[in-house]
């Protein structure tokens, strides 16, 4: 196991309300990858792939988007459409795409060439839950810990959320574990998770916040706090440096948040679920 002694010695104390005063995520990234061993930088990626599930999906629907600025992961454009034209031209795939990409594509291009429209918010759930199973697979603990913890974090608040506007819960709950299957199926109010995970009623009681800037203000705390408690003993570990960069990208988001679009987004929400509409990715953060 690496320790990183000067380059956690050096980082700046960050507090959740820091605001515009903290780096950037990419900014943090370039500055420590020439400390990291080559497997622990395979960890920190890890933490960029939301950013390229995003950039693929744009480059799914228009070959010629440009990635934008903020969305850098660990892939370029260059990249996805490899793996586009390889499936296209029946060729082996061998790009540096993790193959949950490639997985992904063949899925899609089956629902199109049996006439089957793929409906988008749907598919991005297909390739959150095979984001999330690789993820969960890595050697890191604690990064498995954390990426688990954000899947039963955003399937809870959905189901929740279902569950008052009279929906079906199971179709919106993404990902294959047992955690994910008592959601499904469960009608407590606790889903039966109560003895499994601490955090079930915080993120319950949170998701009957009306307010939208107000509530993911609540689950981005919630997550601070779970960062802080399973970082507590780590000093200058990689758990260490990967906790600060997620600290980094949570007060990275408030940066951008907007109240006026918050309040826009939260009516657009609420408008789709009354119609039965799956609720966008990008509030599930």
């Amino acid at each position: 196991m690496s320790n990183y002694y000067c380059l956690v010695a050096g980082l700046p104390e960050i507090a959740f309300d820091d605001g515009k005063s903290v780096l950037t995520s990419e900014t943090f990234r370039k500055e420590i990858y020439p400390q990291l061993t080559g497997a622990d930088r395979k960890v920190v990626d890890l933490f960029y792939l939301e950013s390229d599930n995003r950039n693929f999906f744009a480059l799914l629907k228009n070959r010629e988007a440009a990635i934008p600025e903020g969305e850098e992961g660990n892939f370029t454009a260059e990249d996805f459409l490899q793996l586009f034209d390889s499936v296209k031209n029946e060729e082996k795939y061998k790009g540096r795409l993790p193959l949950y990409f490639l997985k992904f594509y063949h899925y899609y291009l089956e629902q199109v060439k049996s006439g089957n429209e793929p409906v988008m918010p749907y598919m991005e759930d297909r390739l959150s839950s095979l984001y999330y199973d690789y993820c969960m697979k890595c050697g890191n603990a604690f990064a498995r810990s954390w990426f688990e913890f954000n899947l039963n974090v955003c399937n809870i608040f959905i189901a929740s959320v279902a569950r008052r506007y009279k929906m079906e819960v199971a179709p919106h709950v993404v990902g294959d574990t047992k955690v994910c299957d008592k959601i499904r199926k469960s009608m407590a109010r606790d889903f039966d998770l109560s003895t499994e995970l601490d955090y079930v009623e915080d993120v319950i009681r949170i998701s009957e916040t009306a307010q939208l800037t107000d509530r993911e203000k609540k689950f981005d705390i919630l997550r601070w706090n779970w960062i802080e408690d399973n970082t507590f003993f780590e000093y200058f570990s990689l758990e260490k440096v990967l906790s600060y960069l997620l600290k980094i990208k949570i007060a990275e988001r408030w940066n951008r948040m907007d109240k006026e679009a918050g309040r826009k987004k939260f009516r657009e929400i609420i408008d789709n679920l009354k119609d039965e509409v799956r609720i966008p990715d990008d509030f599930r953060k």
